[in-house]
């Protein structure tokens, strides 16, 4: 690849279940799965939501299991699925301590390069996603608590884990975080957590973000920051510095959690929906935030 990759208010309580969800585990499943044990490989390659009205394109990266990445029979619903140490290959040989299933926006079928977004400029990211109920997410010592959704990574110059402008997480028991980091954000580079639940977030319900972003990592012009919309309800508002200087971001859905050992410490399992994936680099989606678009009927698509 171009660049490398790391991996994102209202309806919160937990879920008791979600009715009419199917596993997608079973083999009589219709649904197209994405193993890309093998980093580029034809399989991995796939449209799903829209960069600008156009289909986007997007390449997985997981342990190459049937269940890691899985895309409905009409696209319009992608789920992502992480169980105890499913490695990417790629980084597993590279003895990188993390678990992850991960899809990255590329230009291209084949093209081996990243749908880069523009810098400086506002940038509108919608979609809707979906936690299946299971476990919360636990932590395997200090430091690995930490489980992410989906982000806006960039070229990977600046660090190995903190070249992400902002990323979504469920942390140990199943707080949700909107992080953010930049070149001129924090002195030693550090994430800032600039948003946190109150109490578990909610799973087995439909939940829909709403992203306005301006990765200027200097915020010379006042322009630089984040708006972030939940379920209809701004839960940021961030005004400064975001992104960083030489680094060109671009989106991810993933589940991606450290852990320091992944062959022999156990995390639980876990699986994310995700519908109506929209980024426009002109225009605005700020009308998704009191009208959200249609969503699978219970996470299933007829």
């Amino acid at each position: 690849m171009a660049s490398r990759r790391n991996f994102l208010s209202g309806m919160l309580g937990l879920s008791a279940g979600l009715v009419g969800v199917p596993s997608l585990t079973r083999a009589s499943d219709n649904w197209v799965s994405h193993d890309a044990a093998v980093d580029g490989g034809a399989d991995s390659y796939f449209s799903f939501g829209t960069l600008n009205g156009a289909p986007q394109i997007w390449a997985a990266h997981n342990a190459g299991h049937p269940y890691c990445c899985r895309l409905s029979p009409d696209g319009r619903l992608l789920r992502l699925e992480l169980r105890a140490g499913d490695q990417w290959p790629d980084e597993a040989r590279l003895a990188i301590k993390d678990e992850r299933s991960l899809v990255q926006a590329m230009t291209g079928v084949g093209s081996h390069v990243s749908q880069a977004l523009p810098m400086a400029s506002d940038i509108w990211w919608a979609f809707s996603f979906l936690v299946e109920p299971g476990p919360p997410v636990s932590s395997l010592g200090p430091g690995y608590g930490w489980l992410i959704l989906a982000d806006i990574h960039s070229d990977f110059k600046a660090s190995h884990a903190r070249a992400v402008p902002i990323q979504f997480e469920l942390d140990a028991g199943d707080i949700f975080t909107v992080q953010a980091h930049g070149s001129n954000l924090h002195p030693d580079n550090a994430p800032s957590v600039i948003y946190a639940t109150p109490q578990p977030f909610g799973r087995g319900r439909w939940h829909d973000l709403v992203v306005r972003l301006n990765m200027d990592p200097q915020a010379t012009g006042g322009q630089g920051g984040a708006d972030v919309f939940l379920d209809g309800e701004r839960i940021v508002a961030y005004a400064g510095p975001l992104g960083f200087v030489g680094d060109l971001p671009y989106p991810q859905f993933q589940i991606y959690r450290g852990n320091p050992s992944p062959q022999t410490l156990t995390h639980e399992s876990l699986a994310v929906r995700y519908a109506n994936h929209e980024i426009v680099t002109r225009g605005s989606l700020a009308a998704r935030v009191r009208r959200p678009a249609n969503r699978p009927a219970n996470g299933r698509v007829e």
